[in-house]
């Protein structure tokens, strides 16, 4: 029987894919056309907590060096005020002001989110994830995939970003992320940018400043040592 996914012969275009491409209208197989709709690029993976944690822990340990308590209030009044904005979005769309259907979507999931975290952990999680694009930045295939690895980390802040449904053959509940579609997720990393922007700016040069720094330190430690050799 003839593959009805091969139209036309004609094979998936990323490079190394022999897969059929999806149908006339589209130059992707089906497993590369879902991972684009899932992390912006055909070739983005997704970013694990774990690879994560210690960019985070990074964050909180600026935010730690503040003693006035100036820099957390700051943050969560940003939270609140992200807050605001999305539901102020949400009530718009209820009462039938005319706006973007993927704005709105975007602003029920920040809602949600903001509703559900606290502000410093949120705030840590943003400006992680800069500050390992700013050390690994091969981490990330282009700038829709970085912005869509963002999306999908606010979000999963919540469990309500997550569905569950029966795996027969494991015999177990298993849960999953529930996808955005690409528009409503392009929008909401918007909201997160737009909203983190200076705080993010700024930790990237603290952060740029301490590893500098620190480089220095360590050059004078084998200077020092490399002059004490007999």
């Amino acid at each position: 029987m003839a593959d009805l996914f091969n139209h036309g012969g004609r094979s998936c275009s990323v490079p190394g894919c022999t897969a059929p491409a999806r149908n006339d209208h589209s130059h992707l197989c089906e497993a590369h056309r879902q991972r684009q709709r899932r992390h912006g690029h055909v070739r983005q993976r997704g970013i694990t907590k774990a690879l994560l944690r210690p960019y985070v822990a990074r964050v909180r340990g600026i935010i730690d060096k503040d003693t006035t308590g100036q820099l957390a209030a700051a943050l969560h009044q940003l939270h609140a005020l992200l807050g605001d904005r999305a539901r102020q979005s949400v009530a718009d769309a209820l009462s039938g002001r005319p706006g973007s259907k993927w704005e709105r979507i975007a602003g029920q999931e920040v809602a949600k989110v903001v509703e559900a975290t606290n502000a410093l952990d949120c705030a840590a999680l943003v400006a992680g994830l800069f500050l390992l694009r700013d050390e690994e930045p091969g981490q990330f295939v282009s700038e829709d995939g970085f912005r869509f690895q963002l999306a999908r980390l606010f979000r999963a802040q919540t469990d309500l970003a997550f569905g569950s449904y029966w795996d027969q053959e494991a015999g177990k509940t298993k849960t999953v992320y529930r996808d955005l579609s690409p528009r409503a997720t392009a929008a909401l990393a918007r909201w997160v940018v737009d909203a983190y922007a200076r705080f993010v700016g700024h930790v990237v040069a603290w952060d740029r400043q301490e590893r500098t720094r620190q480089a220095e330190a360590l050059e004078a430690l084998d200077a020092a040592f490399a002059a004490m050799k007999p």
